[in-house]
């Protein structure tokens, strides 16, 4: 949503005006919530006029997570790009070529832009994906028959374990 997007306009809606009630079903519609694509204000109206709808997803690019830090020079395929502490740019430009924040970061900057609750975040970022794809219920949720893939996160909605298939398949260290 709102990325690549004509403008809402009062006689042609475009895009945006499929979020709100009406006889027709309302959309799934996907949100980069890194802080840098879509403005906090933006997102907390999407999600406040069709919260059933939104999926959080992440535009991640292979940079994320790099050991360099912020200004190390890099490469996406065969561009040059640059890495800020939230996204990188085509090197060069103020033009995005991505995002650098992990997954979870977004899922807390949802929360705190939409002041919905947890259970509301984890649910934009597992269940609506899992719907919209039609892989419920045997994806995005812990029902009886469910593949049992799942995070266990703190207070801070930080994750501190991740199970695939019932199975421990990644745990945080106790040192971070």
């Amino acid at each position: 949503m709102f990325n690549a997007m004509r403008a809402f306009h009062h006689r042609n809606p475009c895009v945006i005006g499929t979020l709100a009630p009406g006889p027709y079903r309302t959309p799934f519609y996907g949100l980069i919530c890194d802080g840098v694509h879509t403005h906090a204000t933006a997102v907390a109206m999407a999600y406040h006029t069709h919260p059933e709808g939104a999926i959080l997803v992440s535009d991640a690019i292979s940079a994320m997570g790099d050991q360099h830090g912020p200004g190390t020079p890099t490469r996406l395929g065969t561009q040059s790009v640059e890495v800020g502490t939230k996204h990188a740019v085509i090197a060069g430009t103020n033009r995005l070529a991505g995002s650098v924040m992990k997954f979870d970061d977004g899922v807390r900057l949802f929360r705190n832009y939409t002041v919905c609750s947890q259970t509301e975040a984890l649910e934009a970022a597992s269940l609506h994906a899992a719907k919209f794809l039609n892989v419920h219920p045997r994806k995005g949720c812990l029902n009886l028959g469910s593949d049992a893939d799942f995070i266990i996160v703190d207070d801070e909605l930080n994750v501190l374990q991740t199970y695939i298939a019932g199975q421990l398949a990644w745990q945080r260290s106790i040192n971070k």
